[in-house]
């Protein structure tokens, strides 16, 4: 025990340094403002849970959404409300993931009125990327939420990119670790740009970015007020928008995009580096993934929401355990059965925020 004693006073001194890091990195948030922003426009796009995330957005809300592009992620409803599935399933590919019945049960929920009806799925654009070496979500996933799309998206509105040698990370041309290496911040310089790809496939020709840094600004604002309780529902207490100089104003029509990061790239997430450093995530998604600059460039809004860690597990005295650890986004019901539908506490959430963005009337 005695042994013990010095690493437990380091991992100690390591964590209260990382809260004094989450504390002072918060910033000052401000109340999201409403945008002119073109209701025509609004894309969704994510990487891994967030990738997951974005295909049940844009299936869900497929009346409002023109496109998405995914990243490391699979089917809607693939872990079908189990944990078990999700990991084996629709993420290391241990069986085959069922995509006929994934089909039929978004034409069910369809008819319920749970989610928007099909017929809006076949006017959207839908990228791809899976990584060709990704250990985390296995390129057959991959295989699985193409075979899923083609049920009800015209093929020449969907494309695949599968043969970059990719670990489970968000594609860049110019950040991050080795394209082949899999760790935080789970953002790799691939030579291959995810983000610029994905918003030329949704929205046509763009017009290039600047080889400058962005000159817009990406601000904090108060997303507590888009959820009831939303610490329970895993949702951060801020997001993040970053916003064109050219879109301040509201004389000029904007696009929209939201982007989700994947588990361990949320704002607050905590983390001891590859120097033995502590570490915040912080806005190292939102800064370094590649949106900004096209944004920028072709009068983009993006959105980044964020979550937060799950709340601890009922008898945990310590704070240790949590239903969600990582600050994944909901897509195997750790926060509700209702998940991949309108009215999930996430999905209702997201939707809030594009409603304030875009002006229209509250949800």
């Amino acid at each position: 025990m005695n042994a013990l004693l010095p690493r437990l006073r380091t991992l100690a001194a390591a964590l209260a340094t990382l809260a004094l890091l989450a504390h002072a990195a918060t910033g000052t948030a401000e109340p999201l403002r409403r945008y002119n922003v073109d209701p025509a426009s609004v894309s969704v796009s994510g990487i891994s849970s967030g990738g997951y995330m974005a295909v049940q957005f844009a299936v869900a809300y497929s009346g409002i959404v023109h496109g998405v592009g995914v990243v490391a992620g699979g089917p809607y409803g693939c872990a079908n409300a189990s944990i078990t599935t999700a990991l084996d399933v629709c993420m290391a590919g241990k069986r085959p993931i069922r995509v006929a019945d994934l089909v039929s049960l978004t034409k069910r929920r369809a008819r319920s009125g749970a989610i928007d009806p099909v017929a809006g799925l076949a006017a959207q654009r839908v990228w791809i990327f899976t990584g060709s070496i990704d250990s985390t979500v296995v390129p057959k996933v991959g295989d699985a939420l193409e075979q899923y799309y083609r049920a009800f998206v015209p093929a020449a509105s969907i494309t695949r990119v599968s043969s970059v040698r990719a670990e489970h990370t968000m594609p860049t041309t110019d950040f991050g670790n080795d394209c082949t290496i899999k760790g935080d911040p789970y953002i790799s310089d691939c030579d291959f740009d995810g983000a610029g790809e994905l918003l030329q496939w949704i929205h046509g020709p763009l017009q290039p970015p600047a080889t400058t840094a962005p000159g817009g600004r990406l601000t904090p604002f108060e997303q507590d007020e888009f959820s009831s309780f939303p610490a329970a529902h895993s949702l951060g207490s801020t997001g993040w928008v970053y916003v064109p100089q050219a879109c301040e104003d509201g004389a000029r029509r904007c696009r929209l995009h939201v982007a989700f990061h994947g588990c361990r790239q949320f704002a607050d997430f905590l983390y001891v580096d590859a120097n033995n450093q502590p570490a915040r995530y912080g806005t190292t998604f939102a800064e370094h993934a590649g949106y900004n600059r096209w944004a920028d460039a072709n009068d983009f809004i993006v959105l980044y929401p964020q979550t937060r860690r799950g709340p601890e597990l009922p008898g945990d005295l310590f704070g240790v355990t949590s239903a969600n650890p990582k600050g994944c986004w909901d897509w195997w019901a750790y926060d509700s059965t209702q998940y991949a539908e309108k009215n999930g506490p996430q999905m209702l959430a997201v939707r809030r925020m594009i409603a304030r963005i875009s002006g229209e009337q509250p949800h």
